[in-house]
């Protein structure tokens, strides 16, 4: 990140929004991917289910706060801020 902010030529702040609209584009792909990829294919596999831990205290905490309909702050909270992985397998 501080090298395309650094050598950016239109300056310093061109090259750090640059380089935050990059790392946005590549964090929505990459969990776009382990939606689809992960989530949709692998999750009927036991061993993808059991290498995620989704059959820890934790992600089943996770997983009964996803299944509330709706839109809450806490759902919020977990696809935006908790593991990618795991929570693409519930």
């Amino acid at each position: 990140g501080f090298v395309i902010s650094d050598k950016c030529p239109w300056g310093f702040w061109w090259g750090t929004a640059i380089c935050i609209a990059l790392c946005f584009f590549l964090k929505l792909t990459a969990c776009a991917i382990q939606q689809y990829c992960i989530g949709g294919y692998l999750s009927k596999h036991m061993w993808v289910r059991r290498a995620c831990g989704v059959h820890t205290p934790l992600m089943r905490a996770i997983e009964l706060i996803l299944k509330k309909p709706g839109l809450s702050f806490g759902k919020v909270m977990i696809l935006c801020g908790g593991p990618d992985w795991p929570t693409s397998v519930l």
